[in-house]
Parts: structure tokens; C-alpha cells; sequence
């Protein structure tokens, strides 16, 4: 009950519009009987203590766990969350524990590890208590049947820990297809009757960003100039001012924007990929990543980075504290250029944004310490949190007009492509710096995406196309037609860069329509 309490309090006094905890506090009341219950049937002493301090640690735990996610990302667990959590490292792991569990949400925590150690501690007073005086027998029996019932009566199973994590794990399952996957390693798939309708000699290059959303980018008129190189090659650029993301995680976007999955048909992303086509159609493909791969296992993206060429990955380490700013894949970039294939795709999977922010840019792009404009929330993390950020961007900003330098030296068809798997909130709609399906906001799905061309004609066919609304689980027929690689998969009405583009509902989440949920007015 003490733990219930303080789990309970904490949400009520630090989440706005919290009253629909009532009903977990209900349902915590009850699994907590629940697990009590049991102690009234051990006769054996030894056996009951070790019982109560087992059952009393899992129920901890839960709470715990429950108390992080809900004050971080004000929702319940769910399959995207277990998803992002099973598809980590723990590098990864530790930077995310170290951006979010400060301040507040750090005093709760330990606050309940305190009370959990207290009790743990006294687990002798407390089967004494049972035994002697059995003044809790009567309130454990009217918890649990007040608890059953309003639990039976609100359909409460859908607010306990363990069987939201164990209903997670089982739609992680059904996303995660183990052979699935395997067969996006292979180099060519199953694609046949594939072309390139192209130049003998072409270089395409796909710059794939993290966490970057649009509304901190210099070239959308965000208040700060992140972008002071690229704005200064705008007449170079074709800017698209309405792209959205499939989901709110990298590896949820990725499995649709490098795949033949979209949210009419997920299953296809087990057909094929961009990087499979590519080479059914006679590219010498490359991927090349500053992001680890995950753990000891590999995660979805990696599966499909597997079918390039030539796949280097600048950092292989299961765990480790040396940070990698992306112009390290610059000489990997230079390799690939060098490369002697006369038809190039190459892949660059950024950190980008990616928290913590502090960590994705050196110290010569400090620009910003000041506190921004048009704060929607005026507090030291906001302010912390937003200009490292912008810092994070414009060290992008230098990173993506190195590439296009180097490809303005390029005698043949070359074009670069540049956007992100998805956004990141950054204390705009609401209190918090990250991206999450289960509390999604605009920002986590708005990300900007460019092209630069030395093909003037090709750059202003292109530009006729900036304006329209397309969201990026149909990447892999854009990628496609903008490197004229032709086949029976590929639809010219899915691809931005067609005059046979046909516009769609764009639903993010699987059933979300982005367009009536967050945007007041319709774009054309």
C-alpha cells in the first residue's frame, strides 16, 4: 500500500490530466492482494519469508518500471515501447537512462527503491505481524475483492505491468518475423525482371538521419539558423515541406521505408528492399552506418543492411563510451566514391539527433547556450535540452555540405537525397525531449527531406513535386525512381518524385490519419 502511495502520488502531482491512473491504482491494489494472498497458505516459516521478499521484489519492480514509462512517456507499455527496449545496446541503454532519469522522475525512483529496501528489511516484523495480531488478513481479503471487482468491472488487466509487458512481447513476436528478416539479408531477394533505365554512370547517395524533426531546421524558417550552409546553397536544393514518418522509432520506420511494407500491406516488407532491388538492377550498393548493431543480436535494420555490397559499420562494439560524430564516416563515404562500379548506391545511416544530444557534436559547434525564443515550456532542461539540439543539427548542417562537396567533384549523373527515419518532441507540444508511439506528437513525425542535383533540368522536374504530402513508407519506390531503377514492384503513383504520384491517407501508427489528428487544415 505504501508503495502503491507514493507510485500513485508521484503520477497525480507531476502528470496534468492524470485521473485515469485512478484505475490503476485500483488494479495495483489488486495485484498486490493478489500476490499477498498466497502467504496465508505457507505453514514453513523459511519458506513464507522467502515467498513475501520474492513476491514483494516483483511487484517492485513492476511498479517501478510503470512509474519510469508512465512519467516519461505519460502511456502504458506497449509493443513499440518493448520493441525499442529489446532493439537497444547498452551504450544506448545507458544514454537513455542518463537523459531521462534525472530531476523528479530520479527522486521517485529512488524514493521507491528506498521503500523497498525498508520493507525488505523488515519482512521478520511483518510475517510477525501476520501471525500475531492477523489485523491485515480482513484488509488483504477486502482489497482483493473490491480490487477484483473493479478491476472485472473496468477491464483493469490492461493497466498491470506484467501482462501489458507479456501482451507487448507477443505483438513484438508477431512484428518481428526472425526468418522474415533473414530473407531482406540476401543480396537480391526474390526480384527478377529488374532494370536501370539510367546512365551508364551514376552515384545516388541517401543520407538517413535520426531523431531529426523539421520544425529545428534552419531551411523551414525555424527563429535559429541551424542550417547556415545549407541555406547558403538553397538555389542548389530541392526543399519537400510535407514529409512525414511511419512511426516514432527508428526500427518500426526503417522496416517500411527500406522495404516494400507500407501500412496498407506491413507483410511486404519481407519481399524485398531498396538495397536488394538495387542490386538485382546492377548497383554496386553500400551501407554504411555510425549506429551499432544492437546487443549480441542483430536488429531489423542491420538484417536489411546485410543485402549491400559492401556494408561497414564504424562502430561494432556490443557496449563502450567512445563517442563517434558522423563526419567519422566520411573516409568510409570517400571508399565507397573511389569504388570502381560505374553505378553506385550508397547508403549513410547518421546519429543525427539521436540522444543524448550533447553527445552528437563536437565542441566547435557550441553555438547555442542562450535561452531560445518562443519556449513553450520555461524551465533549465527545456532550455538545456533544445539548445543541444540545435547544436546537434547544425554539426549536421556541416556534415551533410561536406558530402555535397565532395560530390560536386564528381564528373557523372550524382544526386543526394537527404531525410530522417522520424522526429523527436523537444519541448514543444509537450513537457519532454524524446519520440515515443504511444504519446505521439507532431514533431515526432515531421522530418525535413532535400535533394541536391548538379543536373539543373532534373532539379527544377524535381521541384514541381516539393509541395506535396507523402510520408515515407513508400521510400523505397521513391529511391527507386529517382535512381530510374524500373520493374513490375515498383509504382511510379507511390513515389513523390512522379508526375503519376497519387496522394493517400497518411496513417501513421497503423491506423492513425496524421493529416485530421494534427493538422487543422488539409494540405493540398
Amino acid at each position: 500500500l505504501a508503495m502503491v502511495l507514493l507510485a500513485s502520488f508521484a503520477e497525480f502531482a507531476l502528470v496534468d490530466n492524470a485521473h485515469f491512473r485512478y484505475f490503476n491504482f485500483a488494479e495495483n491494489l489488486f495485484f498486490a492482494a493478489l500476490l499477498y494472498i498466497p502467504a496465508f497458505f505457507i505453514k514453513d516459516l523459511k519458506w513464507l519469508k522467502r515467498y513475501l521478499r520474492w513476491a514483494y521484489l516483483i511487484f517492485t519492480l513492476g511498479l517501478i518500471v510503470e512509474t519510469f514509462f508512465f512519467l516519461t512517456f505519460r502511456s502504458n507499455i506497449s509493443a513499440s515501447a518493448f520493441f525499442v527496449m529489446t532493439q537497444t545496446n547498452v551504450d544506448e541503454a545507458s544514454e537513455f537512462l542518463s537523459f531521462y532519469l534525472q530531476g523528479k522522475l530520479l527522486v521517485v525512483i529512488l524514493l521507491e527503491v528506498m521503500l523497498y529496501l525498508i520493507f525488505f528489511i523488515w519482512v521478520r516484523g511483518v510475517q510477525v505481524f501476520i501471525r500475531t495480531f492477523k489485523l491485515e488478513i480482513p484488509l488483504i481479503w477486502i482489497a482483493f475483492l473490491l480490487g477484483g471487482i473493479i478491476s472485472v468491472q473496468f477491464n483493469l488487466i490492461h493497466q498491470n505491468i506484467f501482462y501489458l509487458t507479456g501482451l507487448a512481447s507477443k505483438e513484438h513476436q508477431q512484428q518481428f518475423d526472425e526468418d522474415g528478416y533473414e530473407q531482406l539479408s540476401h543480396s537480391t531477394g526474390k526480384f527478377t525482371d529488374i532494370e536501370h533505365t539510367g546512365a551508364d554512370e551514376a552515384t545516388y547517395v541517401v543520407l538517413l538521419g535520426e531523431s531529426t524533426n523539421r520544425r529545428h531546421f534552419g531551411l523551414y524558417g525555424y527563429d535559429r539558423q541551424t542550417t547556415p550552409l545549407l541555406e547558403g546553397i538553397r538555389d542548389e536544393l530541392v526543399v519537400f515541406d510535407s514529409v512525414i514518418s511511419p512511426h516514432a522509432y527508428t526500427v518500426g520506420s526503417v522496416a517500411k521505408m527500406l522495404t516494400l511494407g507500407n501500412y496498407e500491406n506491413p507483410d511486404r516488407r519481407f519481399d524485398g528492399s531498396i538495397l536488394q532491388l538495387a542490386n538485382a538492377a546492377g548497383f554496386e550498393t553500400f551501407w554504411l552506418s555510425n549506429q551499432r548493431p544492437v546487443g549480441v543480436f542483430e536488429n531489423a535494420d542491420t538484417k536489411i543492411a546485410k543485402a549491400a555490397n559492401n556494408v561497414k559499420i564504424r562502430s561494432t562494439e556490443i557496449s563502450g563510451k567512445a563517442i563517434e560524430h558522423d563526419e567519422e564516416l566520411l573516409p568510409l563515404l570517400e571508399n565507397a566514391l573511389n569504388h570502381k562500379a560505374k553505378k553506385k548506391l550508397i547508403f549513410l545511416h547518421l546519429l543525427g539527433t539521436h540522444m543524448d544530444y550533447e553527445h552528437r557534436y563536437s565542441e566547435p559547434f557550441q553555438f547555442y547556450n542562450d535561452t531560445p525564443k518562443n519556449l513553450t515550456f520555461k524551465t533549465d532542461l527545456a532550455i538545456k535540452r533544445i539548445n543541444a539540439y540545435d547544436n546537434a543539427i547544425r554539426y549536421q548542417d556541416y556534415v551533410v555540405t561536406t558530402v555535397i562537396d565532395r560530390l560536386k567533384k564528381i564528373d557523372h549523373e550524382v544526386v543526394l537525397l537527404y531525410t530522417s527515419d522520424h522526429g523527436d518532441e523537444v519541448f514543444h507540444t509537450i513537457e519532454f525531449a524524446g519520440h515515443t508511439d504511444d504519446n505521439p506528437t507532431k514533431d515526432m513525425f515531421e522530418v525535413p527531406m532535400f535533394i541536391w542535383t548538379a543536373d539543373v533540368d532534373r532539379k527544377d522536374t524535381l521541384r514541381q513535386h516539393s509541395r506535396k504530402r507523402y510520408m515515407l513508407d513508400d521510400f523505397l519506390h521513391s529511391i527507386a525512381d529517382l535512381a530510374r531503377i524500373e520493374g513490375k514492384v515498383v509504382e511510379p503513383t507511390r513515389s513523390i518524385f512522379s508526375p503519376m504520384f497519387q496522394p493517400r491517407p497518411r496513417i501513421i501508427l497503423d491506423s492513425i490519419d496524421y493529416d485530421k489528428q494534427f493538422l487543422k487544415k488539409r494540405q493540398p
